[in-house]
């Protein structure tokens, strides 16, 4: 969903769900849209600052495990372990997810946090997210545990970083559910990039969230299309079957514009209508649909018409 700037104009979709970078707190107080499920430290409307998280979404909705928990510059210094190795040298734009989940001092803030939120929560709204997800970027951590603790769990090239984050959410998970505490109170990530594959033989917390956002997929295509129209799409398709298996609560997160030439057409209305009936009937919970007025303070490509056409379908 999206408020148009300084319009009020909002296209909700199930439950409320208004999808992100939405600018919701434009919004009256009370109005229908303007509460967030999502749970943040922050001010109300607040964003990130650059590089510890994305400064264009607001606080406490995606790219939050170093700006909502740990900051590379309140802790790195200190901390150095705590942050990615990769190629070779240290890179704090991400996390070492080995190192923090068995650190106690690192995994005791988090959880620390997580509690915090969990105070701030309200029990009687249809469903409250904490969001544990990594940052944009092509860095993922390389040091020899987490590439042992990829391949302990039947990932033979070392690679797939959805082993130790959904380790990381699972711990939190049971951590904050305990005694059957805050039952309506969910944590989320983003299966994307380099988290886009399911977790090796790992089975997520029924209180987990995945947002599958396959921002690499071809759009112009449908995600079930044949190899020979689109040789990648059977490889996207067996990955969201594959996070479906292990996971109860699957949301779609997909590219709804072309970000190359977003005034241009983009004729891809088909394929979206298509692809949202398929992940209804493989049982996903939820979508949202990113649009270029994200990046861009005007509406183009008959916008607002687009994203009130795929809203009701």
């Amino acid at each position: 969903g999206y408020v148009r700037p300084r319009t009020g104009r909002l296209y909700s979709l199930a439950f409320g769900l208004n999808g992100f970078y939405t600018d919701q707190y434009q919004l009256p107080v009370g109005e229908a849209g303007r509460e967030s499920w999502y749970l943040t430290s922050f001010a109300e409307g607040d964003h990130y600052t650059e590089p510890e998280g994305a400064n264009w979404v607001p606080a406490g909705q995606a790219h939050t495990l170093l700006a909502e928990f740990l900051p590379a510059k309140k802790y790195a210094n200190n901390h150095p372990e705590w942050y990615a190795t990769y190629d070779g040298k240290k890179d704090t734009s991400q996390l070492c997810l080995t190192t923090v989940m068995n650190d106690s001092t690192a995994y005791g803030l988090i959880l620390a946090h997580c509690k915090e939120l969990c105070e701030k929560s309200d029990p009687n709204a249809y469903m409250q997210i904490i969001s544990m997800s990594n940052n944009d970027g092509a860095a993922y951590c390389q040091c020899s545990k987490c590439v042992a603790e990829r391949k302990a769990h039947g990932d033979r090239s070392g690679s797939n970083v959805s082993i130790e984050l959904v380790e990381l959410l699972n711990k939190v998970s049971k951590d904050i559910h305990q005694n059957g505490a805050y039952p309506n109170v969910y944590v989320d990530t983003l299966a994307y990039t380099r988290t886009l594959d399911p977790p090796g033989d790992l089975v997520c917390d029924d209180h987990v969230i995945i947002r599958w956002a396959p921002i690499m997929r071809c759009y112009a295509h449908y995600l079930d299309a044949p190899e020979s129209e689109d040789y990648r799409a059977p490889e996207y398709l067996k990955k969201l079957k594959g996070w479906l298996k292990v996971c109860k609560h699957v949301w779609i997160w997909d590219y709804n514009t072309d970000y190359r030439t977003t005034i241009g057409p983009f004729a891809n209305v088909d394929v979206m209508q298509h692809d949202i009936k398929l992940y209804y009937s493989l049982g996903v919970e939820g979508i949202y649909l990113q649009s270029n007025v994200h990046f861009l303070d005007y509406n183009t490509e008959f916008n607002d018409i687009r994203n009130y056409i795929l809203g009701r379908i």
